[in-house]
C-alpha cells in the first residue's frame, strides 16, 4: 500500500511522526471493490 509520511523534531531527542495511507481493497466474494486512507500520528524519542 503506498504510504507518505513525515518527521518533524520537537526537541533534541523527540520527533513527531505522522503518515497518511492508501489501501485498496479487490473484489471478492460477492462484494465491491472498496478503499479508504488510514492516519498514523507516533512519537519517538531517544536517550543516548
Amino acid at each position: 500500500a503506498p504510504e507518505i509520511g513525515v518527521l518533524l523534531p520537537l526537541q533534541s531527542s523527540a520527533t513527531l511522526l505522522l503518515n497518511v495511507r492508501y489501501n485498496y481493497a479487490f473484489e471478492g466474494y460477492g462484494r465491491g471493490p472498496y478503499s479508504y486512507l488510514g492516519f498514523n500520528v507516533g512519537f519517538a524519542w531517544s536517550s543516548y
